[in-house]
């Protein structure tokens, strides 16, 4: 959950999977952590999140590591509430190389360091043959920090810097740039390889 947290300490947790009410799963919470500073749920769709602002860094570490076990099939690892100045950027990518799974998280935090705080990255793959097709994700907070200098998001990302292996991102706030022949300034309705 990449959420920005009422007050600094919270965690966040999709809580949509456990089985209950809203009303159960808070008290697992506070059963769990009784010396906490509140525990808030919010609504999103289909999901409901919680966030539960812990009074350690120990908790919050336990919360984030190891998770919190809710029955003994379910467990869920939290993520850290975002500070009020973040920026979330979720990425699209497609045209990946063809590689290890180890070898491409390193690639992808390797290649979008430059361009923000990692908070994500993965692959993704066919939900009907569980391949693996050169598509996966990123999910960034572009707010720069402490004078940090970013790139700028584009569609066309350098793998890992090397300007002549590009991989392709897919973004909200992305630039008009063809699906098919990846160039900017047209649509694939208007794209000249089409005719």
């Amino acid at each position: 959950v990449w959420r920005v947290g009422r007050s600094p300490g919270s965690v966040m947790l999709d809580i949509s999977p456990v089985p209950g009410s809203v009303d159960d799963v808070v008290k697992i919470l506070i059963k769990k952590y009784p010396l906490n500073n509140g525990v808030l749920t919010y609504r999103e769709r289909q999901r409901v999140v919680a966030e539960i602002n812990l009074r350690t860094e120990e908790q919050r570490s336990s919360a984030i590591e190891q998770g919190i076990e809710f029955t003994p099939t379910i467990t869920i690892c939290a993520t850290p509430a975002l500070a009020k100045n973040a920026t979330i950027e979720k990425l699209r990518l497609i045209h990946l190389p063809l590689l290890s799974p180890e070898d491409l998280e390193r690639g992808l935090r390797e290649t979008f360091r430059p361009y923000g705080d990692i908070l994500d990255v993965g692959i993704n793959r066919n939900p009907r043959t569980k391949a693996y097709m050169g598509q996966g994700f990123a999910v960034l907070d572009i707010q720069p920090r402490h004078n940090q200098q970013l790139h700028a998001l584009d569609h066309h990302i350098p793998w890992c810097g090397d300007q002549e292996e590009l991989i392709y991102a897919n973004f909200d706030q992305k630039p008009l740039h063809c699906s098919r022949c990846h160039k900017p300034g047209h649509a694939v309705a208007d794209c000249p390889r089409a005719r």
